[in-house]
């Protein structure tokens, strides 16, 4: 097989696919049978792909793009591809689907080549690794190949591949890792016969393609946590899933969920203030007190090293380095308290009533509130801006109210929904928010991206917080 970086060197791809390449077409590329050769030598050396830390996770895509490829075109035609990624698996899937059904005896693979440093000087015509699927007789496989050169006996096996096919798709699914974690790939593909003068197909049929942005590469926060009554962790997007208490017997169901500011693990809190961590430290809990309401809300410190919880009165309980800054608790409130927000220096904090009144403490100011409004639907939740000098409220109804340099970016307050709002976040560059619903279902405005949620299933057990 022999792919291209740019029009020059497709000319001579078509000219070897043809069996026509002249001494004036000379490539330094490795012709197709000898390609074939090495990558079937490399393939059968079985190289088990190394899965991500943690072990399994659940699926969640967060990349994807569609190809169309003209029809008639080559004898193995292949009329449209995909490329996905999972951030949750750390998982790559690149998927053709074929005009007419396969026919094993003419195949000869399935090649996809992978530009990881964007350096068009080195590796085989600027390309570092080969991706690619082959029948060993009647046995799938799939390799991943570091080609330093064209020279194949330079090729060495990076990694296994999971290469699949039936009638009329073949698939190659592999991990990130064997791809060095790269953040822009520049790569094309083909489908290759096994005679040497036939026509590759080649996706695309000019050039290269490009992917970028997906987001294992970007900040941490593009991506969320769901946490249902029973402790149940539901992540999405580049949100890491950490663990969670399913199966376990919990004195008093959770009521919210708290990620570190590095979103490297977080805490879920019960009712009664007991505390959970997942790849997080314990700084404490009021599991073992009486209560005179129960906790409602968590948040972290930015640091990492502490963390607050607030009851339904107001009651505010600190513990590491997270500072006490003043409470509700010794005052009568007209609507319980819902929820609570840092500021950004994490020397303040807000309280938010299910009326939409705001409590302020610390260096957190006072911006606005509904508490002096009639609600169709009572606030649930808060989420500051990042410059801190503004927060939104979201109501039950996913009605949205902004304050300070909170913009407004949409709302479900005019839908009719299937279950209640139960929780929000805003995305990590404030230009935009989205919220969860019991169900799991999730609504995104301005930049805060969709990457899957469980509304239209149904969770074991609602969802009573995000982070």
């Amino acid at each position: 097989m022999a792919l291209r970086r740019g029009h020059v060197v497709l000319s001579v791809v078509v000219a070897i696919g043809l069996g026509t390449a002249g001494a004036a077409l000379a490539s330094p590329r490795a012709d197709r049978e000898s390609r074939s050769a090495a990558i079937r030598r490399l393939a059968a050396t079985e190289i088990a792909p190394a899965p991500p830390d943690d072990g399994p996770r659940p699926a969640s895509l967060c990349w994807q793009r569609d190809y169309t490829d003209p029809v008639g075109d080559a004898p193995i035609d292949a009329i449209a591809y995909r490329l996905t990624y999972d951030c949750q698996t750390a998982m790559w899937h690149f998927n053709v689907t074929l005009a007419a059904p396969l026919v094993q005896s003419e195949f000869d693979s399935l090649a996809s080549e992978i530009d990881t440093d964007n350096n068009a000087t080195n590796g085989c015509d600027g390309f570092d690794l080969l991706l690619a699927g082959v029948f060993d007789q009647d046995t799938l496989r799939g390799v991943v190949v570091a080609t330093p050169s064209c020279d194949t006996n330079t090729w060495t096996s990076v990694a296994g591949a999971t290469f699949g096919s039936d009638e009329r798709s073949l698939s190659l699914t592999y991990f990130e890792s064997s791809l060095g974690n790269a953040s822009r790939l520049v790569w094309n593909a083909g489908v290759v016969p096994k005679s040497p003068t036939a026509i590759v197909d080649e996706l695309p049929d000019h050039g290269v393609l490009v992917a970028d942005k997906f987001l294992q590469q970007t900040n941490a926060s593009d991506g969320y946590l769901l946490v249902d009554a029973a402790g149940g962790v539901h992540a999405y997007g580049n949100a890491r899933f950490r663990g969670d208490l399913v199966g376990t017997h919990l004195s008093k169901p959770i009521v919210a969920i708290a990620p570190r500011s590095d979103r490297s693990g977080y805490w879920l809190l019960g009712g009664d203030g007991g505390v959970f961590t997942f790849h997080t430290p314990f700084y404490g809990s009021t599991g073992a007190l009486r209560l005179n309401r129960p906790v409602v809300s968590m948040t972290a410190t930015q640091t990492g090293h502490g963390y607050w919880f607030v009851a339904s009165d107001g009651g505010l309980f600190s513990f590491g380095d997270a500072a006490f800054y003043g409470s509700t608790g010794a005052i009568h409130l007209n609507r319980p308290v819902v929820g609570m927000a840092p500021t950004h220096s994490g020397k303040g904090y807000w309280l938010v009533a299910s009326d939409g009144g705001i409590f302020s403490f610390g260096d957190a100011a006072f911006y606005g509130s509904t508490g002096a409004l009639h609600l169709n639907r009572p606030i649930v939740g808060m989420a500051p801006t990042p410059s801190g000098k503004g927060y939104w409220l979201v109501a039950a109804d996913g009605g949205i109210f902004s304050f300070g340099d909170a913009a407004f970016y949409g709302s479900t307050g005019a839908l009719r929904l299937v279950s209640p709002i139960v929780g929000m976040t805003a995305s990590p560059s404030g230009h935009g928010y989205r919220f969860a619903a019991a169900d799991g279902g999730i609504f995104g405005f301005g930049d805060a991206g969709f990457f899957g949620g469980l509304g239209g299933g149904r969770p074991p057990s609602p969802i009573v917080g995000m982070g």
